[in-house]
């Protein structure tokens, strides 16, 4: 992912520097690639990051250089707030970025009664997107509970 948001912030400045360090190893086509845009590609591990509160101007590697920047991009750790759901046993799936629950595009989960949306079962939702697939579970709860009002009323069971 991180190789992936390199090229991303790339469109929006042509200096770049990508420290790498934690990116895992990188394929000799991987840095071809990033460097035939003009991305210099730093291996060296970061050790500290300069500069005034809210003002960046340097890092320091680990082997003493300091590289002058203007602005640093990271990227958050994707952790679904989902502990409260572990004893459910519900299906997970893995992502790039982790293990999520399995849904359909309704949120339908592997038991017919539970329903998830946000970013429990997609890493990359952002509100308005959690908003949305909120609105589809809870269309899909509904709609369970109907047809099940309707076919215990059509055995006798419920009227």
């Amino acid at each position: 992912m991180q190789l992936h948001q390199a090229q991303l912030i790339r469109q929006w400045s042509d200096r770049l520097t990508f420290f790498c360090a934690d990116a895992g190893e990188l394929s000799a086509e991987s840095i071809q690639r990033l460097e035939s845009r003009g991305v210099v590609v730093d291996p060296t591990p970061v050790v500290e990051v300069t500069g005034e509160p809210g003002a960046v101007n340097a890092v320091v590697l680990e082997d003493g250089r300091s590289v002058a920047v203007d602005a640093i991009f990271t990227a958050g750790a994707h952790i679904p707030r989902d502990h409260y759901l572990r004893g459910l046993d519900l299906d997970r799936e893995e992502t790039p970025v982790g293990s999520f629950l399995k849904v359909d595009a309704m949120g339908t989960t592997s038991h017919d009664r539970i329903w998830a949306a946000g970013n429990v079962a997609n890493p990359m939702a952002t509100v308005p997107m959690s908003m949305a697939m909120g609105s589809f579970a809870g269309a899909a709860a509904n709609s369970a509970l109907v047809t099940e009002e309707f076919d215990l009323a059509e055995a006798g069971q419920n009227k």
